[in-house]
């Protein structure tokens, strides 16, 4: 596996953990900061 398909996975996987992350904590998270959801899933909540 090279590392641009390596990185594409990850990738992918922070945002797939992000989302469900979100789910999870979406009414918090919302409530409080509706802005910065963005970039705390792109971190991996």
């Amino acid at each position: 596996m090279n590392k641009i398909s390596l990185l594409l996975l990850v990738l992918v996987a922070f945002a797939v953990a992000g989302v469900v992350g979100l789910l999870v904590l979406a009414p918090e998270s919302m409530i409080e900061n509706p802005p910065g959801i963005v970039v705390p899933y792109g971190l991996g909540l």
